[in-house]
Parts: C-alpha cells; structure tokens; sequence
C-alpha cells in the first residue's frame, strides 16, 4: 500500500469527521437557522468526499479502505470528542482506541 494513498484516506476521513463535528454542533445550539446552515455545510462535505473515495479506491481495495476510514474515523472523532466537546472517555474506550491503532499499524505495515 502507498503511504500517500492511505495518507489522502485518512485525510478524506479527518474532511469526514469536521462534517460530523458540523452535525452534532447543531445539535447542541438553539434552533434557528445556524442548525439548519450546520447540517447542510455538513451534508455538502459528506458528499464532496465522495470524489476524493472514487480516486482512492482506484489504487486501494474496497476492504482496506474500509477499514482506514472507519478507524481513523474512530480515532478522529474520539479526538474531537475530548478536546472540543469536552466528552470524557471510559477506560474502556481508551482500550479500544489503542486496539484501533495497532490494528491499523497491523494492517499497513503486513499488508
């Protein structure tokens, strides 16, 4: 696997996370048009990526993919989790992260 290809998937998933981040920001706000301006800004970047997957796909299979995406989403989201919507973390969670990375250092560094 080319590292700037799974470099561009987990930059496509860091592009899928600020839209998620986008979402559930509207879900914290008062009801008004900003919520409504929130989730179609977000809904406009779920779609965009959807170029950026066509070209990753043509150099990487649809399993890999997947699973660069979904961790790194993973990874992503806990960030944005902690350090921006001040969530807290089980102990459990934090186990299940570190099982993501190094399933994902599994993959890339066998594969």
């Amino acid at each position: 696997m080319d590292i700037t290809i799974f470099l561009v998937a987990v930059g496509l998933s860091a592009v899928t996370v600020i839209a998620d981040s986008m979402i559930k920001k509207a879900t914290l706000i008062k009801p008004g048009i900003a919520v409504l301006l929130l989730v179609i800004l977000g809904a406009l970047i779920y779609g965009l990526t959807a170029f950026g997957w066509f070209r990753v796909l043509q150099k990487m299979e649809l399993l890999n993919a997947a699973v660069i995406y979904t961790l790194s989403c993973i990874i992503l989201i806990a960030l944005v989790s902690v350090f921006y919507f001040k969530e807290r973390l089980l102990t459990i969670e934090i186990i299940a992260l570190v099982m993501a990375v190094a399933s994902m250092v599994i993959l890339y560094r066998f594969h």
